[in-house]
């Protein structure tokens, strides 16, 4: 039996934004053995940081160019810092299958309750 080995690819859209920018990232959701059909199932973007969930957001699996994508658009304003990124397709698909993928929230005007 093979296992699933899942990643993720940043699509060109950067890794790092300011406190209350609301930039997309996009994603592609990358299965090695390309045995997935998630495009249109629910998915729920994660990022954490320490093991706490800092910020929680469910989308779609949308197809792009022939590829599963998912949207990140982060709708509130964090803290700064660096976050780890999981992506759970589904309630049974858990992307990344290693903690590799990060988003780095940096100061802005918007972010001054939080210093």
């Amino acid at each position: 039996m093979q296992t699933i080995v899942l990643n993720v690819l940043n699509l060109g859209d950067g890794n790092r934004i300011k406190q209350g920018d609301k930039s997309v990232m996009r994603y592609q959701l990358i299965d090695e053995n390309d045995e997935l059909c998630i495009v249109g199932k629910v998915e729920v973007v994660y990022l954490y940081k320490s093991s706490k969930i800092i910020y929680k957001k469910e989308t779609t699996v949308e197809n792009i160019d022939d590829k599963d994508v998912v949207i990140v658009k982060i709708d509130d304003i964090l803290p700064r810092g660096t976050y780890m990124l999981e992506i759970v397709v589904d309630d049974k698909y858990v992307f990344l299958s290693d903690e590799s993928e990060k988003i780095e929230v940096t100061k802005s005007i918007l972010g001054r309750t939080f210093e």
